[in-house]
């Protein structure tokens, strides 16, 4: 599912590309980004905000906004000399107020030759120059100023960073009010939350670079290949080097076994991050045991968290199931997914599918739990739309058919002989939309 991506070059100042400046800032902005995917408090945001914004630009003041009705309340700030925390202004009548009412940035190189700023408001202060980005653009609820003691004409690569930083905190605090609310509804389970965000913590580490690093951590948190009485086997393929897929299977107890693949539309930090936090949610404990296995019940759980209006329009398509071990049974539902597929060991194949909304879109989606008796020997593949859509057979796009007649013609080979067949039939021989395959085997 394609989507605005988050570009990947800057001009600097100088009209010529600075890859050390960029590299540097990227790597400051993941590092930020990952913190903001930890927080549980607000906080813990403004303080990751307020100190990332400063470095990203190595402005001399920056301020963390939020709206408050029709006012602009500076609610943290980190500079050189005191600006305005603790107060709050008309939205009309100031800076932040413009980037929110107008939905962009607001980049001014000389405060007084600029007739949006409230001049008396400023001249207290060193300001000379700012840019202020609103933190999301869809319904913006605040701002983030940098602030310079000196007229400063800011490059389009900072204010670039800048906006990054702005679109992951809008979504840091829609999780902030999602873990809230969990707590409410599931006090009993706190005790299990921490233990899981102490695993987090330990897991992501420290970023040392770039997008090579925020890939990297990613990748570290899919599961790998599984043996016992289910073998799981899965392939990540990224389209970019921040893909908005996630996919992850585990035993939750000794008789049943979870599975489930997501597909965040878009690609770019804030898929990414959609989809990490979705990841983490059904990894936290938070679920209980009686709605894990219940597919449906997932599925609409979800589908109330993660409003698709609160994620700057990304919305999830998803597949669940659970299979019992003890009766061979495999429960599933699907929300906009596409069909899981099962192969026999006759070769016969099956779709295993739902009708089901994408997650995130509509308040009164309704999902639907189906059973199928797994025999032994069965294949299932869980794959993204990425898996198939640029492939092509005698110069005709491949069709959902003709990808489930490739598999079930390559069950019994691994997914590295199924990855290769499709680039083979890709005319680029790659994916320009993210690719994630799931194949479970039965004993």
């Amino acid at each position: 599912m394609e989507a605005q991506t988050f570009p990947v070059r800057f001009p600097a100042e100088s009209g010529e590309f600075d890859d050390t400046a960029y590299a540097r800032g990227m790597a400051r902005l993941v590092q930020a980004v990952q913190e903001l995917s930890l927080a549980r408090s607000l906080s813990e945001v403004q303080g990751i905000v307020r100190t990332a914004a400063r470095e990203l630009t190595g402005c001399d003041g920056a301020s963390f906004v939020l709206r408050d009705d029709d006012k602009c309340y500076y609610a943290d700030e980190d500079a050189i000399a005191p600006l305005w925390k603790g107060s709050r202004f008309p939205l009309e009548a100031c800076v932040s107020g413009w980037a929110m009412l107008n939905r962009e940035s607001a980049v001014i190189p000389d405060i007084y030759r600029d007739a949006r700023v409230p001049h008396e408001a400023y001249r207290p202060t060193f300001v000379k120059s700012l840019v202020m980005v609103p933190i999301r653009k869809l319904d913006p609820i605040g701002a983030i100023g940098n602030y310079w003691a000196c007229a400063r004409q800011p490059s389009e690569q900072e204010v670039s960073l800048l906006q990054a930083l702005a679109d992951a905190t809008s979504i840091a605090m829609e999780n902030v009010q999602v873990y809230s609310e969990l707590e409410q509804r599931v006090h009993d389970r706190t005790v299990a939350l921490e233990r899981a965000n102490d695993e987090i913590r330990q897991k992501t580490g420290r970023l040392t670079a770039g997008l090579d690093s925020a890939s990297a951590y990613v990748s570290s948190i899919l599961p790998g290949e599984l043996e016992g009485p289910v073998r799981v086997s899965s392939r990540y393929l990224p389209s970019q080097q921040l893909g908005g897929d996630s996919f992850d299977y585990r035993w939750i107890d000794d008789d049943h076994l979870i599975a489930y693949l997501i597909d965040v539309s878009g690609h770019g930090i804030g898929p990414a991050l959609l989809s990490v936090s979705v990841h983490n949610l059904l990894r936290s404990g938070s679920l209980p045991l009686t709605t894990l296995l219940a597919p449906d019940q997932v599925l609409a759980e979800l589908n109330q968290l993660f409003e698709m209006d609160k994620h700057d329009g990304n919305y999830l398509t998803m597949w669940f199931g659970v299979y019992e071990l003890s009766s061979r049974t495999l429960r599933y539902a699907s929300a906009g997914a596409p069909p899981a597929i099962a192969v026999g060991p006759d070769a016969t194949s099956t779709e295993l599918s739902t009708a089901g909304k994408p997650l995130g879109m509509f308040d009164d989606a309704v999902y639907t739990s189906r059973s199928y008796a797994v025999p032994p020997g069965c294949r299932i593949l869980l794959y993204s739309d990425g898996a198939y859509e640029d492939a092509c057979v005698d110069g005709h796009p491949l069709s959902p058919t003709d990808f489930k007649d490739l598999f079930t013609r390559l069950h019994e080979s691994s997914l590295d002989v199924l990855v290769e067949t499709l680039r083979g039939l890709t005319p680029s021989g790659t994916f320009t939309d993210d690719c994630s395959l799931v194949r479970l085997e039965s004993g």
